[in-house]
């Protein structure tokens, strides 16, 4: 398997629920390259959707695995005044 470094633990955590133990052939810190060594041949790509959708140029097969899921957050600088937008934005993501 390649994997993008990143989802490492969440792989290997969805791995071990399964009896399974990944070997992991290569850990990168791009998505993009893990698709390139993929699409020569060095393995099987673990990568997000949108990645693989966009740079794949092989077979594409999607996972439906809720362990496999990320959750994002809103950052933005300690220092900077929240803007009339900004304030839209963290709405549309409020709990």
């Amino acid at each position: 398997l390649v994997i993008y470094r990143r989802f490492e633990d969440m792989f290997k955590e969805a791995f071990a629920e399964k009896g399974l133990t990944p070997n992991f052939v290569v850990k990168c810190d791009d998505s993009r390259t893990a698709i390139r060594w993929s699409d020569s041949g060095l393995g099987i790509a673990l990568v997000p959707e949108s990645i693989a959708k966009t740079y794949a140029k092989g077979h594409i097969y999607p996972i439906d695995s809720a362990k496999w899921r990320t959750r994002l957050q809103l950052v933005w600088r300690k220092d900077r005044v929240v803007t009339p937008l900004m304030r839209q934005i963290i709405a549309l993501y409020a709990k």
